[in-house]
């Protein structure tokens, strides 16, 4: 009976956010002001009086999804959570500690001010896929898992999260989201979020990490400058104008101007993504007409390799690339190698350490393409994460607790304290009333060789989380950076859009196709790696007996298959 009014009470909120409150089904959720907490509670309704609206008039309602805030302590009786959690390897070598100690102080406060004693179960990022899977055989899951390292873009869970739920390893959350008014706020008020929150079933299968406002990209495009001045030359932005600046660098004596990384993408896949090409066995949505491609086969793949095998018959890419791990992240110090892939804040290091300016490059685009316009293109930007996030077991005791306890990471002032810490001074200062990050996020914990803030604040796996904080202190060419590397995707000029991350297959879909599926890759790869590495002749019978194979490898059942899951997505 409980169950039959939960689940009535979320069928009501749903139908209230689809046609109350004013708003269409498609309005973003407004952001939350987590600087003041909100009086609303979710699923509450201010109740009218004549005065206020007529009988004969409609009355406007509350919003069925409104944050919270919650008192500290958070429980008046301690409870008691088993929490999965693997540890993140730091740089140099060194291991985040235990988070249930004293050099962990974040978590230690938490569990201090929410009045909350969580046992932790913390692998090595190493193993923690094979001691998951052994704890999941075991049938003894702990009650939370936090999947965020488990699983990219899925949960870890073989079949997902409709087949946890359905195996009763996991709970639907769906069942018991009255316990969880901040995260309903975020993933159920937003018609782009609850695409991906929603499982095919119409389960909610984990907490997700919700962004303020969308990340900055501090991971792009570098160049010696000394190369590029010496060249004559302006800093490139298309790919021809790359190709004359790799023929101009080679010519002064660059060994290898342009840059490849392991997978066979040129300056780490700023030429694919700038051309619509894609060497990698996936799907793409035609933007003239809707349909599904597949995108090794789709013309720009055969445009890019023509490009790839022109640097390399050029001299400006070794053509030993795939074995030459030191391109993806070489040292320019003796002129072997003039462009590459680098975080924005390793910019200022590695000049002052190799004697060097090492320059952000802008975004790559094709030829009659503006900044910021990609052939490939994105279909959204929902502010909530498709990865893996925090499951509630089914075997959960106090599943009212639990829901409580993660909830409170995204309420106005947990969200706070999750991105800034516990102690003004220690991680944050206070400005006209706002919070900012102090130097002391910069720093690197000695021991651990792990930034501070992740070990004084949250791991940014979970929870409303601010993004942009890097940014926020970062100075000079890692601020240039991070502004030339983050483009507003326009999509007016895109060719094809990426397939959203939360279209995937379900469990059935999974277990027809998943031979096939690597059956296809191991072809498309050693077919195309083939012509990259100049092992095989690259020619129109060569690509056209390529297209034809694909084909023949069951291709148009496999596209079924996603069409199948990509028409899930828009029904939800």
């Amino acid at each position: 009976m409980k169950k039959l009014l939960v689940m009535l009470l979320v069928f009501a909120m749903l139908l209230s956010v689809m046609v109350g409150c004013g708003k269409s089904e498609d309005a973003p959720a407004p952001e939350a002001e987590v600087s003041e907490p909100v009086e609303e509670t979710a699923g509450v309704q201010e109740e009218s009086t004549p005065e206020e609206a007529p009988e004969e008039e409609a009355v406007e309602e509350a919003p069925a999804y409104a944050q919270v805030d919650y008192e500290l302590p958070l429980f008046d009786e301690q409870p008691e959570f088993t929490v999965f959690y693997p540890l993140r390897q730091g740089g140099g070598g060194g291991s985040m500690p235990a988070r249930d100690g004293g050099d962990f102080p974040f978590w230690q406060r938490l569990q201090e001010n929410l009045n909350v004693d969580l046992i932790f179960r913390e692998p090595a990022d190493s193993v923690c896929t094979e001691q998951y899977n052994l704890m999941v055989a075991s049938g003894d899951v702990t009650d939370l898992v936090f999947e965020s390292m488990l699983s990219s873009n899925a949960s870890a869970y073989p079949g997902g999260y409709d087949k946890a739920i359905e195996d009763d390893v996991y709970l639907d959350l769906m069942e018991c989201m009255e316990y969880a008014p901040n995260y309903s706020y975020f993933a159920l008020g937003n018609d782009d979020n609850r695409k991906v929150v929603l499982t095919d079933e119409g389960h909610i299968g984990a907490f997700m990490k919700v962004l303020s406002e969308p990340e900055k990209t501090n991971l792009g495009l570098t160049v010696h400058e000394q190369y590029l001045i010496d060249t004559g030359l302006e800093m490139p932005s298309t790919v021809s104008e790359w190709m004359t600046v790799f023929e101009a660098m080679h010519n002064n004596g660059v060994k290898y101007p342009c840059a490849v990384t392991s997978d066979a993408q040129i300056q780490d896949g700023n030429f694919t993504d700038a051309i619509g090409a894609c060497i990698d066995t996936s799907f793409l949505i035609d933007v003239q007409s809707g349909d599904l491609v597949f995108g090794p086969t789709n013309p720009e793949t055969k445009e890019y390799i023509e490009i790839f095998i022109e640097c390399v018959d050029n001299g400006w890419v070794d053509p030993d690339w795939a074995y030459n791990t030191y391109m993806e992240n070489p040292l320019f110090v003796d002129g072997s190698i003039a462009t590459c892939s680098q975080l924005g804040q390793r910019l200022v290091p590695l000049s002052k350490q190799y004697g060097f300016d090492l320059v952000p490059c802008p975004t790559v685009h094709r030829e009659g393409y503006e900044e910021g316009q990609l052939a490939i293109g994105e279909v959204a930007y929902p502010l909530i994460s498709s990865g893996g996030g925090i499951a509630v077991a089914s075997s959960c005791a106090d599943i009212e607790n639990a829901m409580k306890l993660i909830d409170w990471m995204y309420s106005p002032a947990g969200a706070e304290l999750c991105n800034f810490g516990w102690i003004e001074g220690e991680t944050y200062y206070v400005e006209d009333g706002q919070k900012y990050i102090n130097d002391f996020f910069q720093a690197t914990n000695e021991v651990y060789n792990f930034g501070n803030k992740t070990l004084y604040s949250s791991d940014r796996d979970f929870g409303y989380v601010f993004p942009n904080s890097s940014y926020y202190v970062a100075e000079g060419i890692q601020k240039e950076a991070n502004d030339l590397w983050t483009v507003k995707t326009d999509n007016a000029a895109a060719i094809y859009l990426n397939l959203p991350g939360s279209v995937r297959l379900n469990s059935q879909e999974s277990e027809e196709l998943t031979t096939l599926i690597n059956d296809l890759d191991t072809y498309v790869q050693s077919t195309i790696y083939g012509w990259l590495c100049k092992t095989t002749p690259f020619n129109d019978e060569a690509w056209e007996e390529f297209v034809a194979g694909c084909q023949n490898m069951k291709l148009d059942e496999i596209r079924a298959g996603y069409e199948a899951a990509y028409g899930r997505y828009l029904e939800k």
